[in-house]
């Protein structure tokens, strides 16, 4: 079950498999050698990415993106003071 899909198969089972019940749905998943909850994810990925929403892989860096940046001006802030202290020392 580790197989890896292109783009357009994904696409593809996820057309072939949208009118099934959930027993022909096992049954095609089976032969195609995914899980059920797999679909799922592809399906809500797809929704995502057409909706114009950010996946949460997406969410995720750019919060984390956006922490390392408060971060680093916090300590551009500080340099910034410790420089003018010394600046300030070595002018008396």
């Amino acid at each position: 079950m580790n197989k890896k899909f292109t783009a357009e198969e994904k696409l593809n089972l996820l057309f072939q498999s949208v009118s099934m019940n959930e027993v022909e749905l096992a049954e095609f998943c089976r032969k195609k050698g995914i899980y059920p909850s797999t679909l799922e994810k592809w399906k809500q990925s797809c929704l995502e990415n057409i909706d114009g929403q950010p996946g949460k892989k997406f969410k995720k860096k750019e919060k984390q993106l956006k922490q390392k940046i408060v971060k680093l001006e916090r300590e551009i802030r500080k340099k910034d003071k410790t420089i003018a202290e010394t600046t300030a020392l070595l002018v008396l």
